[in-house]
């Protein structure tokens, strides 16, 4: 007597807790969800994201090339990374270096994102316009320059509620500002409690040099033995990178990680 009937409450006993708040709902928690009856859940709304990436040099992939130019990665590695990180991509912008150019498209991205992301113009040059333009529409500066390698330009500030992160124009400098900067805080904007980024530990295949004065953080694939360095040392070595699963943290020093060494690793 009573084969093949389920008692009430052996899946989800009452009171019980099916999905804690600050979880991601993947298919599965909302499966669980709608199957004890719940038809409408309060969340967070996805954040909304501008991109606007500047300088005269870059060119729509596709585009033939003119001498000293090159073909504009950058936003396709925000926007894709963004949205992977579950945000809205609301637009995506090219502007020239030029003051006023910047200016405006900065302007119209802090009307309609809650986080406003450029890449190139942060630095020192006369022809870094994002810093001035955002000081001028009433962007409050967190920080300038970080202890990374590569990255060390990046910039942050708040308008409002809004967030700003001003990325430098190489390509690798970009992947860090995203990884250590821009997931988590999209994270922690869409209610993740714990953003991150969260590390793991792996032994080095090969070594790696250490700085003095920044953290350095290489591309590397996993393999069989642990974590394999790409060989993309300089900044603009978006080609080599590509390869990458992880991003390993080498941390301050004046000397080198050894092969074998466990390391600290970002996934990708």
């Amino acid at each position: 007597l009573g084969d093949h009937v389920r008692p009430r409450g052996t899946d989800v006993p009452a009171g019980a807790v099916v999905i804690s708040a600050g979880n991601s709902l993947r298919p599965l928690a909302l499966a669980a969800i709608a199957t004890s009856g719940v038809a409408e859940l309060r969340c967070h709304r996805a954040p909304r994201v501008c991109v606007v990436v500047t300088g005269d040099e870059l060119v729509a992939p596709g585009e033939p090339l003119l001498h000293g130019q090159i073909h504009e990665s950058n936003s396709i590695l925000i926007a894709a990374r963004c949205e992977q990180a579950g945000a809205q991509i609301v637009s995506v912008e090219r502007v020239h270096d030029d003051a006023a150019d910047t200016r405006e498209a900065l302007r119209e991205a802090l009307d309609e994102a809650d986080v406003v992301v450029t890449s190139g113009g942060v630095s020192v040059g006369t022809r870094d316009h994002v810093k001035p333009a955002l000081a001028a529409l009433g962007v409050e500066q967190l920080f300038w320059r970080l202890a990374v390698q590569p990255g060390r330009p990046t910039w942050c500030g708040l308008r409002a509620g809004r967030v700003v992160i001003g990325l430098p124009g190489n390509p690798l400098s970009v992947m860090v500002g995203l990884e250590l900067l821009l997931v988590p805080a999209l994270r922690r904007l869409a209610g993740a409690p714990h953003p991150g980024p969260v590390t793991f530990q792996l032994p080095l295949t090969e070594p790696l040099r250490q700085d003095p004065q920044r953290l350095r953080v290489r591309p590397v694939r996993l393999v069989a033995g642990g974590a394999e360095p790409l060989g993309a040392d300089l900044s603009h070595q978006l080609g080599r990178a590509a390869a990458a699963d992880a991003l390993a943290l080498v941390p301050v020093g004046g000397g080198e990680l050894a092969a074998g060494t466990p390391v600290d690793l970002i996934g990708l």
